[in-house]
């Protein structure tokens, strides 16, 4: 496959040498792009793992990096497929290359400060945005930073994109084909297929992040094996009825190497993303920017970043990142809030508190037995958050397995393994106090605790009829990695901080 000649290269210390056509160099040398030094990719984690300082720049290299690997194996396993049934030429190849490259490369310039950790603080779309239904009443929901990136792309690079003498006289790539990737709407040319590559299931964006992080945070979870699944990657026909466009699967020999890919990830949300001081020190830097940004306004309501859909504040927005905002923490613009986070003392965590809903009936009692606990700690709690995500989408995006040697569809992940079909069961509430409180608050319930175990010995409910644990479980949320489910519960850990249901405390 022919493309655009690499002419420089970066050193990564996750992929090594990181190539670079004159295009992208250019990109990156912009001011909008070398913002993403200034924004970390873990906000304050390293606050818990001091090496995690890394940047969003580095990530969006990596990311780049990966996509072009999954992309070139994707076209060597299926290039008779790619030619004769979807009518792809070298020339057509080469300018998707580029333009995948691009796509992953920008992903993620609209990135707010601190990334994720302040995106609650993105404003909320016009109600005009929302009239595809009249007469029904649609929520109005947040511009996400997917949506700032689309902007970004197609109000500051569009020109450097468009105007760059070799695309404008060769492959006349568009911003629009490049933000089609990325965004939640059809593509302007490129296919849509390689949007996997961008976001889905194995996209090179959290194949980048899981073994970048693990690095910086000196952890071992969120390593895999990434030559395996880039060796494994292939296009699959589809039905035409389904649709004009191949799809991106893994041949069966490179499942396990996907499972354990999701499984990294699992266990990295578990172990340091949603880590209890991490999550702490993420609720107060919102409130504290929230202050910074409530300056001058009215309404705390109004307590948004500038928007991305009108050009000037699209532009103040890119003066915004953690050098910014941690100049204006330092000198107390962030309330108790930026104090808090300045002096460390940030708020402490109680108990975590399992929610099970692998069925209907045991969600609704884990719900009620954790109000219980709530409402009985009462104003001890000074803040409560339950972080869930998707660790497998298997109706909505289910990957697909393909023979080895045929390349025809085999089935889909999920009916192969077993991990994957019940991976999203549960989730946790963390329960957090004020420093001061802390220890008072933990033994209210350890004591509910134990008035649960002796109500359980004489057949008698407490706390309303909602059965508290017997005991602290400390039981491994996920058996091993294999497709077939353990049963083995591991032996209790001594622990300082108790916890509901097998629900392992990291750190």
């Amino acid at each position: 496959m022919l493309h655009n000649p690499i002419t420089s290269e970066i050193r990564c210390p996750v992929h090594g040498f990181v190539g670079l056509t004159d295009l992208e160099r250019k990109i990156i040398d912009h001011p909008a792009f070398q913002r993403l030094r200034r924004i970390k990719q873990l906000a304050w984690t390293d606050y818990v793992y001091p090496g995690a300082s890394h940047s969003r720049f580095e990530h969006s290299l990596g990311v780049m990096h990966i996509a072009a690997r999954l992309f070139e194996a994707v076209v060597a396993s299926s290039e008779a497929i790619l030619k004769e049934t979807y009518d792809y030429t070298e020339a057509g190849l080469s300018r998707d290359w580029q333009i995948v490259r691009l796509a992953a490369l920008l992903h993620d310039v609209g990135h707010a400060p601190f990334s994720h950790a302040t995106e609650h603080l993105l404003p909320m779309k016009a109600v005009e945005n929302y009239s595809l239904f009249p007469g029904e009443d649609r929520p109005i929901e947040q511009f996400s930073h997917e949506d700032y990136s689309v902007a970004i792309i197609e109000t500051i690079f569009a020109e450097l994109i468009e105007q760059d003498s070799s695309n404008r006289r060769n492959a006349k790539i568009s911003a629009t084909e490049v933000t089609a990737l990325i965004a939640k709407r059809a593509p302007g040319g490129a296919s849509l297929f390689w949007k996997d590559i961008i976001s889905g299931q194995l996209d090179a964006d959290r194949m980048d992040y899981l073994l970048r992080d693990s690095l910086h945070a000196g952890v071992s979870y969120g390593r895999y094996d990434l030559d395996r699944i880039v060796a494994s990657v292939c296009a699959v026909r589809r039905p035409r009825e389904e649709s004009e466009e191949p799809k991106i699967a893994i041949m069966r020999g490179g499942a396990y190497a996907a499972e354990a890919l999701i499984v990294a990830r699992y266990w990295m949300h578990k172990q340091v993303y949603f880590h209890k001081t991490r999550l702490a020190c993420n609720f107060h830097l919102e409130h504290a920017v929230r202050n910074i940004l409530s300056v001058g306004k009215p309404e705390l309501g109004e307590a948004f970043y500038p928007r991305p859909d009108i050009k000037d504040q699209l532009l103040e927005f890119l003066k915004w990142d953690d050098y910014k905002v941690m100049g204006l923490l330092a000198e107390g613009h962030g309330g108790e809030h930026g104090q808090r986070l300045m002096e460390r003392n940030h708020y402490r965590l109680v108990c975590e508190l399992a929610e099970s809903d692998s069925t209907a009936q045991e969600l609704s009692d884990s719900a009620t037995r954790n109000e219980a606990v709530l409402n009985k700690l009462g104003a001890l709690v000074k803040h409560a958050t339950q972080p869930k995500t998707l660790w497998y989408k298997s109706k909505a995006n289910d990957l697909v397995l393909v023979e080895d040697d045929s390349k025809k569809q085999a089935g889909f992940l999920s009916e192969y393994s077993a991990l994957m079909r019940s991976i999203n069961y549960g989730s946790v509430r963390f329960v957090y106090a004020d420093k001061a409180d802390a220890k008072l608050a933990r033994e209210m319930y350890q004591s509910l605790i134990r008035d649960q175990a002796r109500s359980e010995r004489a057949n008698e409910p407490v706390l309303g009829g909602s059965a508290l644990p017997a005991e602290s479980i400390a039981a491994s949320d996920v058996a091993q990695l294999s497709l077939e489910p353990s049963t083995a519960v591991p032996k209790p850990a001594q622990r300082d901080t108790p916890v509901q249901k097998g629900i392992h405390n990291a750190g």
